[in-house]
């Protein structure tokens, strides 16, 4: 080979390495981790999940962290389309339980595509899909809409328009 096809070669090799990393390859924030669990039939557990910076909060049976948005209205879910493809909501598909020394009230809301989403306090519960293990809480505090599902304070409020 000569220099010229070799530094050619190069070239074509770095621009392919290149691509590799600014597109196809990468994860976009629309798509579920594999942590968030599926929405199957069957039984809902919450249980608490603890961070030093925010304190006890609710989670999944597997330790995902739960959020509400504030633009929801108390029983009515406001997430819908690309919102719920970023929040994917927690849906109700048998009995929810709750881990002991979690205050307030587990319920169930009726979205306007018919499916059943766990509520908190009456608030609908949401995953998050920047969270990607465990004890990840990325989503708090997103857009200032977007909270965790603090069991600290048992009162969660949604804003106001006015």
């Amino acid at each position: 080979m000569n220099s010229t096809h070799l530094i050619f070669t190069a070239l074509i090799v770095t621009a392919v390495l290149v691509s590799g990393c600014m597109g196809g390859g990468q994860t976009t924030s629309t798509q579920t981790p594999a942590t968030t669990p599926k929405q199957g039939s069957g039984p809902v557990r919450l249980t608490i999940g603890a961070n030093t910076d925010i304190g006890r909060y609710l989670a999944d049976s597997k330790g995902m962290a739960l959020y509400v948005f504030k633009r929801d209205s108390p029983g009515k879910s406001n997430c819908y389309g690309e919102c719920a493809q970023n929040w994917p909501p927690l849906q109700a598909t048998g009995e929810v339980s709750a881990a002991a020394g979690i205050p307030g009230a587990f319920t169930v809301v009726e979205r306007t595509d018919g499916t059943k989403q766990v509520a908190y306090n009456n608030m609908p519960l949401y995953y998050y899909v920047g969270d990607k293990t465990a004890g990840d809480i990325n989503g708090n505090g997103v857009g200032d809409v977007w909270s965790i599902a603090s069991i600290e304070a048992v009162s969660i409020k949604p804003t106001t328009t006015t």
